[in-house]
């Protein structure tokens, strides 16, 4: 905590010669101040960051970066619908290389939603986590998600007991991607 708050000094240091500079040095102090109060759990500080990366910076390299770490934290705040919106939009990013990140986000809002829900509203956001992890697979099998994605679907199908479905689905996956 010492050692953040040293860095969230000089980062705020830094941060009003940068407004002066502007460019590179203003777009980078933005992504180390947004890194550090995510770090320090001050999510509402990392969300607005992240946000003022993006209306400064729209075309910067790092805004795929803020919308993964925007939805996080939406996600650690239990903000699921607005998370989920988040991950949507880098998902629909066709340059982004953190597409099936997002991906995962979003199937991991409906699992934590379904966790929280009861009843048949449960069932039908457990249904929707699983096929969230199966767009991982289907769509981005580059993703290092997709082993823990698979894992998830193999677990859906154990809980609902089809476990000849679990079986394949991992055995599928060990000889498509045996590493």
């Amino acid at each position: 905590d010492e050692k953040y708050e040293q860095a969230l000094g000089v980062c705020e240091e830094v941060l009003d010669e940068a407004r002066k500079l502007g460019g590179n040095l203003l777009e980078q102090s933005y992504v180390q101040l947004w890194n550090i109060y995510f770090e320090m759990d001050k999510l509402d500080l990392a969300a607005a960051m992240c946000q003022r990366l993006q209306a400064e910076f729209p075309n910067s390299g790092f805004v795929d970066d803020a919308l993964l770490q925007l939805g996080e934290v939406s996600r650690k705040q239990k903000d699921y619908n607005r998370a989920i919106g988040i991950f949507t939009r880098l998902v629909n990013m066709k340059t982004s290389q953190l597409r099936g990140e997002a991906q995962f986000g979003i199937a991991e809002c409906y699992e934590q939603m379904a966790a929280e829900a009861m009843g048949q509203t449960q069932t039908q956001l457990q249904d929707r986590a699983f096929q969230e992890y199966k767009q991982v697979f289907d769509q981005f099998p580059e993703s290092g998600r997709v082993g823990e994605a698979v894992a998830k679907m193999a677990n859906y199908y154990y809980l609902q007991k089809d476990y000849a479905r679990a079986v394949d689905t991992f055995e599928t996956v060990l000889a498509n991607h045996p590493d």
